[in-house]
């Protein structure tokens, strides 16, 4: 069953970086304008915007992190790192030897809180980073990660993760790119031990709970592996016969889930029975087709939850794993907070800088906003 509930705001919708809720807030950034918004629990009203320091950059931040009274915030296609604190809503900039390479920014898609330490993985240089909320200290922590890869001939001067891992109490799961390995890395002693999947398709996506974890790769299969050794794999038309489909598996109150990245649709794993729901796409944009572009930008799980963000228009998809019910919630951003907004924007144009695959303009922007 599908209930769907829209809310009618006066606004503009946002396409936004994974959300975090904390201190009885949801916090997220704007990609298109690099700000953090704070909403409340429920995203259906607005509290606050603040503007992320430095060059204005479209995309530039995307992952929040929270604990101990503070906000993290990491770099997509921007700059820097930096620490927001809630007691007096300031930003500070994380200092630390980054260690870039050929003049790369970093870029961190595998950031976990363990305890009072966040580890955090920059994508570019495949550095593994320790950061204590207690003292603020900065340290590596790579070098059984690196040693790994180099036993087993992995080519460490790449980029050699994706954006895609589960976490499992204190263990990673870590697909390697373009490859049927991964790492399992534990979280606390940073050790790292590389896995093969029995299979000779590329890992796409993995996810897991504490009985097992699933990967599917680029051709549809779905191996399940559970006490370090595959369980079982499915073959690729387990989940659905249409080509050229990405599965993105949650594993969430003993369910498994598979969203079409490339798609609108949800399969749901019912003990071997696989329920398929379509999901509401409110939108007509046509500049993503479907079955050629990915379709949504992100997923989040909290409190028995899924939220999955439509890349189309900033659309959330708000799945009830207990009830199966999939609500869909559009974030408040009103029309006056917009016209601010814009003047912020032309106050920073002297200071923007896009990536080289950017199409932008001021006036697209407003146009945009309109």
């Amino acid at each position: 069953m599908i209930n769907t509930v829209l809310e009618k705001f006066n606004s503009t919708l946002l396409v936004c970086g994974k959300p975090v809720i904390f201190d009885g807030a949801m916090w997220l950034i704007s990609l298109d304008y690099n700000m953090l918004l704070k909403y409340d629990e429920a995203g259906t009203v607005l509290l606050n915007k603040y503007m992320i320091p430095g060059k204005m950059v479209s995309w530039g931040h995307f992952n929040v992190v929270a604990h101990a009274g503070k906000l993290i915030l990491f770099p997509l296609y921007g700059y820097g790192i930096y620490v927001f604190n809630l007691s007096n809503e300031t930003f500070q900039e994380l200092n630390y030897d980054r260690c870039l390479k050929d003049g790369k920014k970093e870029r961190y898609d595998i950031v976990e809180n363990v305890g009072d330490n966040l580890i955090f993985i920059d994508s570019y240089s495949n550095h593994v980073f320790e950061y204590s909320w207690v003292s603020g200290s900065i340290r590596r922590i790579d070098m059984k990660l690196l040693e790994c890869l180099r036993n087993h001939g992995v080519d460490i001067a790449s980029s050699i993760f994706t954006t895609e891992y589960c976490r499992v109490k204190d263990t990673l799961y870590i697909p390697i790119a373009n490859s049927n390995k991964f790492i399992i890395f534990d979280l606390k002693s940073s050790d790292a031990v590389l896995h093969s999947l029995e299979t000779k398709a590329s890992i796409w996506s993995v996810a897991g709970n504490e009985d097992r974890v699933v990967f599917t790769t680029i051709e549809r299969e779905i191996v399940v592996w559970k006490n370090e050794s595959v369980l079982e794999i499915k073959d690729k038309d387990y989940i659905t016969e249409k080509e050229n489909t990405l599965l993105k598996p949650v594993c969430l109150c003993n369910k498994n889930y598979y969203f079409s990245w490339k798609g609108r649709e949800l399969y749901l794993d019912d003990n071997g029975t696989i329920i398929k729901t379509e999901l509401p796409f409110l939108s007509t944009d046509t500049r993503y087709p479907v079955d050629v572009y990915y379709q949504f930008q992100w997923i989040f799980v909290e409190r028995q939850q899924i939220y999955v963000q439509s890349r189309i228009n900033g659309d959330i998809f708000v799945i009830d794993a207990e009830s199966n019910e999939v609500c869909v919630l559009r974030l408040p951003f009103p029309k006056d907070e917009v016209s601010r907004l814009i003047n912020d924007f032309n106050l920073n144009l002297e200071s923007i800088l896009l990536r080289e695959d950017d199409v932008f303009s001021l006036e697209s922007l407003i146009k945009s906003l309109l």
